[in-house]
């Protein structure tokens, strides 16, 4: 049987590596960001370069929705697409292609976080659980029904590449009794989602990143770290500079010291009054979006 695996980053390096390793499947294609040479980014070409290792054909993906795409795809005699960390939405001609339809592996508790950025707003949000789910692709964003589900807890050490870690390494057992299945002609689980209960998780813009230092230290904790990853940072204003804190933990978790945002200590770390209780930051952990370390921070200073 033949599968098209649509997917970036790690999690879709796993499921490239899993269905290459699944017996009855041959995958015929793989559909990934273009290779990027100059990257810093360790994770941006794995998907490419284990594809090119295996022999498997490369599209670099520009319009998945394209004729020309779609001419392509259905000369492929597709069986399947698997999908996982793919950036764009599957129209109807697409997605009318394979004969068992497309499975997507969401890095979230289904219907809780749909979006790209669902681990990050499990964090900011200050889930309890995360997970992974394999759903049906229909015609809207991570609407489809459930196949398969897993959770796991977060910790109060978790950060969103930990935590990615973890959500990922659920993946090659749910895809392997998929696959399996299919390969046996057996029918997979379709649990419609409770669409009721849905949460979005949407691009984490410039915008959405800004503190508000009038929550409580829990809530801005939680903001901190479900941020706390290479491109993206919660940040804040101190005379005036736009600056991004890296890494907090809570000193006191209630009470009310003084106006929200205002520096009640600047020995050490940093201890900021929030809405209710005390965050205490680090210096070392605060820079300018230029990524310089800024070092100017007294008693009675605001944040903000």
């Amino acid at each position: 049987m033949n599968l098209v695996l649509m997917g970036a980053w790690g999690i879709g390096e796993t499921a490239l590596a899993t269905a290459l390793d699944v017996p009855g499947w041959t995958v015929v294609a793989v559909l990934t960001r273009p290779f990027d040479a100059a990257t810093k980014d360790p994770w941006r070409n794995r998907v490419w370069t284990l594809a090119e290792h295996n022999g498997v054909p490369v599209n670099a993906m520009q319009d998945i929705n394209a004729p020309e795409t779609v001419q392509w795809l259905r000369s492929l005699d597709v069986d399947l697409y698997l999908s996982a960390a793919f950036p764009k939405l599957l129209r109807a001609p697409v997605l009318s292609i394979p004969r068992f339809g497309a499975l997507n592996l969401h890095g979230s508790l289904l219907p809780k976080n749909r979006g790209t950025s669902p681990v990050n707003w499990a964090l900011l949000r200050d889930e309890p659980q995360v997970g992974l789910t394999m759903h049906f692709i229909d015609a809207g964003m991570d609407t489809g029904d459930i196949v398969f589900q897993k959770a796991i807890d977060v910790t109060d050490d978790d950060l969103p590449g930990m935590l990615a870690d973890r959500i990922k390494d659920l993946a090659p057992p749910m895809i392997r009794e998929a696959l399996t299945r299919l390969a046996q002609n057996q029918p997979l689980p379709r649990i419609p989602q409770n669409h009721a209960l849905m949460t979005l998780a949407p691009r984490l813009t410039v915008e959405l990143r800004e503190i508000d230092w009038t929550q409580s230290a829990r809530q801005v904790w939680s903001f901190v770290r479900g941020l706390a990853q290479p491109g993206l940072g919660a940040w804040t204003r101190c005379n005036g500079k736009r600056c991004v804190l890296e890494r907090a933990k809570i000193e006191k978790l209630d009470g009310v010291f003084s106006s929200p945002g205002v520096i009640l200590q600047s020995q050490g770390w940093l201890r900021v009054a929030c809405g209710t209780g005390i965050l205490a930051v680090p210096r070392a952990s605060i820079r300018m979006e230029n990524g310089a370390l800024l070092d100017e921070f007294n008693f009675g200073q605001r944040f903000g």
